[in-house]
């Protein structure tokens, strides 16, 4: 959760109402021309940027740090639109979950390739390592075939561990629209486990 100081934690969690009233008051002075407001405002939200792109990317992505530099940018400048309807914090995690799965599906197909490549460079692969590629090529593959709205939705629940509640909070959406996106993704991603293990 936020810091007093209205700092959101290494985990990027969803802030209490306390430090989105901060938050708030950070943005307002940043806007008003504040240099030191705008430096605690992009240290207190890079954590979620960061969490959700390491979430989406994985931590060992060649884009990661490139991604999250690309996300603070994004919202440098999509701030200037934001008309503080619903958490700042949840305005900027949908862009940086935007950016994670632009850069992912452009880049699925190279990743691939070199996870590929070090797995026969590497006489000792562990199963372990093996089943976490193997998962990141789902994923790739699931993102690749679902909507943008179902992608983020997916990844909001399983890879960010938010509640319903707060997916459609985040998304601005009925409960009921984050269970069916929820639902669509997890058909997705079935039809890839099922072509994976074949007939």
């Amino acid at each position: 959760m936020a810091r007093a100081s209205g700092h959101v934690d290494a985990n990027g969690a969803p802030p209490d109402a306390d430090s989105g009233v901060q938050l708030a008051v950070l943005l307002h002075d940043a806007r008003a021309g504040s240099a030191d407001a705008s430096q605690r405002l992009f240290e207190a939200i890079a954590p979620v940027m960061r969490r959700v792109c390491r979430g989406v990317l994985g931590d060992r992505h060649l884009d990661l740090e490139d991604t999250i530099q690309e996300c603070l940018v994004d919202v440098l400048r999509a701030l200037p639109h934001y008309r503080s309807e619903g958490e700042l914090v949840h305005y900027v995690t949908k862009i940086a979950i935007r950016r994670a799965i632009l850069v992912r599906r452009r880049g699925a197909q190279r990743e691939r390739s070199l996870r590929v490549l070090e797995a026969l460079q590497d006489a000792d692969v562990r199963p372990a390592a093996a089943s976490a590629a193997e998962h990141s090529r789902m994923l790739s593959d699931v993102l690749a075939r679902i909507s943008e709205v179902q992608g983020e939705t997916l990844v909001l629940r399983v890879i960010l561990g938010f509640s319903m509640e707060e997916i459609a909070s985040t998304m601005s959406v009925p409960v009921n629209t984050v269970r069916t996106r929820l639902r669509l993704a997890k058909d997705a991603l079935r039809r890839v486990v099922e072509l994976r293990q074949g007939p």
